[in-house]
């Protein structure tokens, strides 16, 4: 029996005859600017560290290379170094420590630049959302100039295109650590704290986040879906969501006529039987 072909090709599963669309999650594709510094940050470490760690590996090979070819018992001890200082050995050490020092360094800096450019997103007329931690869910608020349009969801986000998104994050209960890789990176959700997360979509599509800090019995199961829509789309949906939330009924407690409440008694039949009913009625 042939095995039914699948393929993972933008965010959508291939199945003959069946295409269906799934969320991405992956640190390697940014979507967003804030990804998209921490992915070039990323590249950078990796690249620096596939350099030293060749280095280390051919430095190991070539002393290899130049071991004797000796039995141990046969090779007389070499104690030339305990009267001659070995220079060349000197400086090659010294050497490995003065570029093991660059590399550090260039590290930090790519870091304090990556830093420094998260930071510095510019917020005009950004979309904010408080998104609380909870086990094992999330409930995302969505807060307008107008308080009458506020409304609340669970388990997903719906953020516009090419506007920033300003999140506000909290804890309802234990730690919890947001990650939506494709977006931004990993943010802590402390109790007691507030923190909070500015990102933006530049590609529209739908993107996975996880819950990356283990909270409990059901923490692979903490997930959501982020909605990246062009901003007529989103300014649809929330409309839509604002219409949806009703006003608190208020309950009539005063006649119109009158400035005290009117309270409402329940009428109540006379149980009562005999001369004491029929002297009651006249």
């Amino acid at each position: 029996m042939r095995h039914r072909a699948r393929a993972l090709v933008g965010g959508l599963v291939w199945v003959p005859g069946v295409v269906t669309a799934v969320p991405l999650q992956d640190a390697l594709h940014a979507y967003g600017i804030q990804a998209a510094h921490i992915g070039r940050l990323w590249n950078f470490t990796l690249g620096l560290c596939t350099l030293v760690f060749g280095a280390i590996f051919a430095a190991f090979l070539w002393a290899l290379w130049r071991a004797p070819r000796v039995r141990v018992d046969e090779a007389p001890p070499d104690l030339k170094s305990l009267v001659h200082p070995e220079r060349r050995l000197h400086r090659a050490v010294g050497w490995s420590t003065g570029v093991a020092t660059l590399g550090l360094l260039a590290l930090l800096a790519a870091d304090v630049l990556t830093s420094r450019a998260l930071a510095r997103l510019p917020l005009e007329n950004a979309v904010n959302i408080e998104l609380i931690g909870h086990e094992w869910w999330w409930e995302a608020r969505y807060h307008h100039a107008d308080p009458a349009r506020d409304f609340v969801t669970a388990n997903e986000l719906h953020i516009p295109v090419g506007r920033p998104v300003v999140v506000t994050l909290r804890s309802n209960d234990v730690i919890h650590t947001l990650w939506v890789p494709n977006l931004h990176g990993k943010r802590d959700m402390i109790p007691g704290r507030t923190s909070t997360l500015q990102l933006r979509a530049d590609r529209a599509g739908t993107y996975r986040g996880q819950c990356a800090e283990f909270c409990g019995l059901e923490h692979a199961k903490m997930a959501m879906v982020v909605e990246a829509e062009p901003n007529a789309a989103y300014e649809a949906w929330a409309a839509r969501q604002g219409l949806r939330r009703r006003p608190p009924r208020r309950r009539r407690c005063a006649d119109a006529n009158s400035s005290r409440p009117r309270i409402a008694r329940p009428a109540t039949r006379s149980k009562a039987r005999g001369p004491t009913a029929r002297r009651r009625r006249t």
